[in-house]
């Protein structure tokens, strides 16, 4: 397995606090079971499951067959946290059809899949270094659109993902049985064009809470971005997608 980052992080296990040896590396398919080991733990002990879309070990066999790949970090010989990546091409797994994007947008695209981390090591920012690293490697693949889904429960993945500069583009129902997905399970879709410069502030600011899922969907068909994330208050900054560099007093809606 090709070795992609080292370090140290803190363990938190059994309450204590111990510093260890990690490596990321590039998984290969035998290590799957490693990735389902670590998945079945972290679904096990969510309160809510509605937060979190459960992967099989077929849906990674054929991504990786397809380019896609998993990033896993290891301490003591034991998987701690990965990150999984898919090409999805035009298949009906591309998150672009559901923002409406152009066919060519389709064939450079890359899903940010799942992402978790053990409960002993939450707090090593794992969720960034493989954010980070992902993105260097989507890169050097030759795609430049990124997408993810974040469920609005999960505030504190969604503002992991949003440092590596992905906005709020899209807000329904997906994962359901039905073939509108009526029965699905409410996700912001989120995008960046790695091709584009980051605007480094917008302007036409509009504060949304997270649950307000009317206004949120409001918002974005008038062409809204989430643009940043407030875990305090449990609210999202939507801004004006063709207002960068503007200085406008944010709007607050009070719910």
């Amino acid at each position: 397995m090709k070795l992609i980052d080292f370090g140290k992080l803190v363990s938190r296990a059994n309450g204590e606090k111990k510093e260890k040896e990690f490596e990321m590396v590039m998984l290969d398919d035998s290590k799957l079971d490693d990735v389902m080991k670590l998945q079945d733990l972290i679904y096990s002990n969510l309160r809510d499951k509605d937060i979190f879309a459960t992967d099989t070990k077929e849906d990674y066999l054929k991504d990786m067959a397809d380019g896609g790949f998993v990033l896993g970090v290891y301490v003591d010989k034991e998987l701690i946290s990965y990150r999984y990546v898919s090409f999805p091409g035009f298949s009906e797994k591309n998150l672009g059809l559901d923002l409406g994007m152009h066919p060519e947008a389709l064939m450079y695209s890359a899903n940010l899949e799942t992402t978790v981390v053990h409960p002993d090591f939450r707090g090593n920012k794992l969720q960034k270094l493989t954010l980070d690293h992902a993105i260097e490697l989507v890169k050097e693949k030759g795609y430049y659109h990124l997408f993810s889904t974040v469920s609005p429960k999960n505030i504190f993945s969604l503002a992991n993902i949003m440092s590596g500069e992905l906005k709020v583009k899209g807000l329904k129902k997906k994962y359901g049985k039905l073939p509108d997905n009526s029965d699905g399970k409410w996700r912001f879709i989120l995008h960046r064009d790695l091709k584009e410069e980051v605007c480094a502030e917008y302007g036409n600011l509009l504060s949304l809470s997270l649950t307000d899922f009317n206004s949120q969907v409001k918002a974005l068909k008038g062409g809204y971005i989430g643009h940043q994330v407030d875990r305090f208050d449990q609210k999202i900054v939507y801004a004006d997608n063709n207002s960068c560099g503007l200085v406008v007093p944010e709007q607050s809606i009070l719910l």
